[in-house]
């Protein structure tokens, strides 16, 4: 959604006359709802410090199992430094319970944790019911934890169904409840829940915004029910990341002078990049500069913008089973005829959150294991070898030595570093024969090779 449409649409949402609803029916579902919130809870225990995350989680299982935002889980934490799941029950007496983080849903956006004890609660169940202009619909949240974490309701009016990427629906003018909050319609069903979105938080704990900014500047956003029951059929399993199909090549929206010249003017159409080498793109035969028409035969789909039909592509793409044999219908260059390119989809390798890591507490940094995306954003062989450097202590002897986050380590003294393993058992022998010696790393920078000595505390 561009911010150009945002603005144009917040500006319009005082002109659009609030429809209310059955008090009665309002009250009945405030009641009904609020016993299915909950509040996530985790550690996140970093190099840097511990502190604690929290926000909505909706019971969808009588089981115990909670959806709540990505945006309480985002994608750079690591796995590996989210620590005590618990779900706390809001009330006078809250109470907390031990849970399991089943995982993240990249598809869409969810994440989902299970209780360890069935607490047979209220669940909300959610359906594919579409929405209308001028319908109203109503949200029920919970308020940061300086109020309590109270359930709190709102209405509003439906405005605009706005396409892209994400199915977004605009509503006015009094907003709805907070990132996560499901959404009913008239009749009470569960029709979509509170995205994220800009200026909102998925926090609920102190570093979330006031309970008096919450109220006053309320979500204007919420995804319909169909675009993400995939994930409550085939939610993630604890200990085993959902495996995201991966093409192998960027993709982008079809500038306007280029769709002109293939006369493609008006019709939704992606550009390839780059191809990455043994990617399912290249190995079915999709070339640089390939601009795709149809995906298994069918148009593309637009959005609101030109440059977002990509980003629907890639997210179509996302929703697949990996494995999954697709056809691209593409117009290349020195071709009269559109030509099918037929690809099987492969898993995305794996990323940062799943990498282990080793802190040098000593000397003040953290490396992490060098992932697919490291080599491929600096254009290196996929074999490269070396650690990278996840976290850098403030005023710790590596920050001094002018050691930075991002840096790919491929020696330490004199010795070439092989993996992760390699390198924590050589600086481990090295700090404890050599306290007082400095230790020597060759780093590559961006695409600079530089020397780093860092001096141990004397």
């Amino acid at each position: 959604m561009s911010r150009m449409l945002l603005s144009v649409a917040v500006l319009l949402l005082a002109a659009v006359p609030a429809v209310r609803a059955d008090p009665q029916l309002a009250a009945r579902l405030y009641d009904k709802v609020s016993p299915s919130l909950v509040v996530a809870q985790y550690t996140y225990d970093s190099e840097g410090g511990r502190r604690d995350i929290m926000g909505l989680g909706v019971v969808i299982d009588p089981k115990g199992i909670v959806l709540t935002s990505l945006g309480l889980f985002p994608i750079q934490i690591p796995d590996a430094q989210m620590r005590n799941f618990r779900i706390l029950i809001p009330g006078d007496e809250q109470k907390e319970l031990d849970a399991v983080f089943l995982g993240r849903d990249e598809r869409t956006y969810l994440a989902f944790l299970r209780t360890k004890e069935p607490p047979n609660w209220p669940a909300i169940k959610f359906e594919d019911v579409g929405v209308k202009v001028g319908q109203t619909v109503a949200s029920v949240g919970l308020l940061p934890k300086d109020a309590g974490y109270k359930a709190y309701y709102n209405e509003a009016t439906v405005s605009a169904i706005l396409r892209g990427p994400i199915p977004h629906v605009l509503v006015s003018p009094s907003g709805l409840g907070n990132v996560g909050a499901p959404v009913f319609d008239a009749d009470g069903k569960a029709i979509g829940l509170v995205a994220f979105q800009q200026g909102q938080s998925a926090l609920l704990g102190s570093e979330a915004r006031s309970t008096a900014q919450a109220v006053s500047i309320p979500s204007r956003f919420f995804v319909p029910s169909r675009d993400f029951l995939m994930s409550l059929s085939d939610m993630p399993v604890e200990g085993k990341p959902l495996a995201i199909p991966w093409l192998g090549a960027p993709l982008s929206g079809l500038k306007k002078e280029l769709a002109e010249h293939f006369k493609l003017k008006g019709q939704a159409s992606v550009m390839v990049g780059d191809i990455v080498e043994n990617s399912p793109a290249a190995r079915g035969g999709l070339k640089p500069g390939d601009i795709i028409v149809k995906l298994n035969g069918q148009p593309l789909e637009r959005g609101d913008e030109p440059d977002e039909a990509s980003e629907i592509l890639q997210r179509q793409l996302r929703r697949l089973k990996a494995g999954t044999k697709i056809v691209l219908t593409v117009v290349r260059q020195g071709e009269a005829a559109t030509v099918d390119v037929p690809v099987a989809l492969d898993a995305k390798p794996r990323e940062m959150n799943l990498a282990r890591r080793f802190h040098a507490e000593d000397l003040g940094f953290a490396v992490r294991e060098l992932v697919f995306s490291d080599t491929y954003a600096r254009k290196l062989p996929a074999d490269t070898k070396g650690v990278v450097v996840a976290f850098i202590k403030q005023g710790g002897s590596a920050a001094t030595g002018r050691l930075a986050n991002g840096d790919l380590i491929t020696k330490l003294n004199n010795t070439d570093v092989k993996d992760l393993d390699q390198f924590q058992q050589l600086y481990v022998q090295t700090r404890r024969q050599s306290p007082r010696e400095a230790i020597v790393m060759e780093v590559l920078r961006e695409r600079n090779t530089e020397v780093i000595r860092i001096e141990p505390p004397q």
